[in-house]
């Protein structure tokens, strides 16, 4: 039996705030109980399941936060329930945590090398069996949060950051940038490239937030899709200088006749070659001032509706609208306003 110091309630009889659900697989009844009670008192949410089978079930109903599982299954192995779910991309980024008597150098390495995060021991340590839990979350939630190629954060991680902007009441700009001519260049060069391009605009987003000395947001949307959350008086500023980063990037991105030409020859989907300009950077920002928005639906229209404008005009350009109300925000922004929506673009 694996024995574990109990901690008792808080006196309002309240759970920790840690949370998270962990998916156990022990087959020891004892064991299961008693690391399952320890890790109800700390909040977590916890399924108990007795074998590799029924472990492989519970993981796609109950998608967990964490996977403790023990090596040591009446039916199937351990290592091979481990393995199963690493060759589901699904779950990739679930923590799995071996509980094991196996000792040895030679255990270890086996089961790292065959998708396992980690060990904990038998008989466990309390605290050594929650600080590795709780350390496992949290790298799982960034994994899971961050975007797999710039290790930005991800469309939860942006949407939680927005919602929490618009509860505070707070004013702040909703910069939404990408790249003009990406498919063209992506189709001429290749995915590899496409790649360093996208992180060549990351890194320019992060090295202007870094120059106006602003603590904003980044986020990475996916593709070529960023989103940036700022003080609206940085705009301008940092706008401009993502815009003027980002010619670096494409200077070094094609080739001497490209660039002296200014467009990549592309075949389109009914085999016509066609000349493309080079790539650039566009940016739509809408303002949340004046309690202008109410909910993420009417910053993305706003910020779609905008960025439609932003295309027409050209590469190397940002617009901001900086409608106040929603009544006015019905009213779509006319081509060549500088007010409510102000145009900039790079010289």
């Amino acid at each position: 039996m694996t024995e574990l110091v109990r901690r008792p309630r808080s006196s309002d009889g309240a759970k920790g705030q840690t949370g998270g659900l962990v998916l156990l697989v022990e087959d020891d009844p004892d064991a299961a109980e008693a690391v399952a009670s320890l890790l109800d008192l700390e909040g977590y949410d916890v399924v108990v399941e007795r074998s590799g089978s029924a472990a492989l079930t519970a993981v796609q109903v109950n998608r967990p936060d964490l996977l403790l599982l023990d090596l040591g299954l009446p039916d199937v192995d351990g290592l091979v329930v481990c393995q199963r779910l690493r060759a589901d991309p699904r779950w990739d980024s679930l923590g799995i945590v071996a509980l094991t008597a196996r000792a040895g150098l030679e255990h270890t390495i086996l089961g790292l090398q065959n998708g396992l995060d980690g060990y904990l021991q038998k008989p466990f340590d309390a605290e050594d069996l929650l600080a590795r839990i709780a350390a496992m979350l949290r790298q799982s939630r960034r994994e899971r949060g961050t975007n797999p190629l710039t290790r930005l954060p991800g469309n939860n991680a942006i949407e939680a950051a927005l919602v929490s902007r618009l509860e505070t009441g707070a004013e702040f700009a909703v910069c939404y940038l990408d790249i003009d001519h990406f498919k063209a260049y992506n189709d001429r060069y290749g995915f590899a490239a496409g790649d360093q391009a996208i992180l060549g605009l990351a890194s320019a987003i992060s090295c202007s937030l870094d120059a106006i000395g602003s603590d904003g947001f980044q986020g990475h949307v996916g593709g070529d899709d960023f989103i940036v959350l700022l003080d609206t008086a940085e705009v301008d500023e940092f706008c401009s200088r993502v815009i003027a980063a980002f010619e670096d990037v494409v200077a070094a991105a094609y080739s001497a006749a490209d660039r002296a030409r200014g467009t990549v020859e592309v075949e389109d989907r009914t085999g016509v070659v066609r000349e493309v300009p080079i790539m650039s950077v566009s940016a739509a920002v809408v303002l949340q001032q004046g309690g202008r928005f109410a909910h993420l639906g009417e910053i993305s229209r706003a910020a779609a509706e905008l960025k439609t404008h932003v295309k027409r005009r050209g590469g190397g350009t940002f617009m901001v609208d900086r409608r106040l109300n929603r009544s006015d925000a019905r009213r779509r922004p006319q081509q060549g306003r500088e007010h409510p929506t102000e145009m900039r673009r790079d010289a």
